[in-house]
């Protein structure tokens, strides 16, 4: 039997948020996401983009559409009491 470990993904997740000038708007989102135990790392450039690097790890364990689309969701809630 695999021990726990073998079965989880570890992500960290690093964002901030671009101080706007008067004329360019509202601040925007920058960031990166890294999958820890392989290393691979992606720049954000908007929070849409954390559910889709973290799909395919996901998929991997035969999960599909629904915990991301549940990610995407709690993420959208958070984002909203910014």
């Amino acid at each position: 039997m695999d021990p726990p470990e073998a079965k989880t993904h570890v992500f960290i997740v690093r964002i901030w948020a671009d101080q706007p000038s008067p004329e360019s708007g509202p601040a925007v989102w920058s960031g990166y996401i890294t999958h820890a135990p392989d290393g691979e790392r992606r720049r954000l450039q908007d929070l849409d983009s954390i559910p889709a690097f973290i799909a395919p790890y996901l998929e991997e364990f035969g999960v599909r559409r629904g915990p991301a689309a549940r990610l995407w969701r709690l993420l959208s809630q958070w984002r909203r009491r910014r």
